[in-house]
């Protein structure tokens, strides 16, 4: 494992994930994924999962007792961002503050620094 902390997660966000867990019956030897791909608002839709082994190249390190994998490229994009979970009277999810601006154009309709998964 690396101490190197892409993404900070809320402690919301901890206890939501380890309900997902419970109600799916996944084993906590999984990891979650946290990465990006090409689309959404912000230049890139978020995801995350949970996945069995982390790859060769992962950044690997833990928080709340979650093990989370993130690829190289999208540390990148996630670097200093936040996973939350918020509930309001539109829904509940998770969420990504404080995405990195700089991989993330505002002319895609990110301007405020925090996107929403989709």
């Amino acid at each position: 494992m690396t101490n190197r902390v892409p993404v900070e997660i809320t402690e919301k966000a901890v206890i939501e994930i380890n309900k997902i867990r419970t109600a799916h019956n996944i084993s906590v030897n999984h990891g979650l994924r946290l990465g990006v791909r090409s689309g959404g608002c912000c230049g890139v839709s978020y995801l995350l999962g949970f996945e069995e082994k982390a790859k060769q190249e992962d950044i690997i390190y833990e928080t709340g007792g979650i093990s989370i994998f993130i690829d190289p490229v999208s540390s990148d994009y996630l670097a200093g961002a936040q996973l939350d979970f918020r509930e309001s009277e539109m829904g509940s999810g998770f969420v990504f503050n404080n995405v990195n601006q700089e991989h993330s154009p505002s002319a895609n309709g990110c301007s405020s620094g925090s996107c929403e998964t989709c």
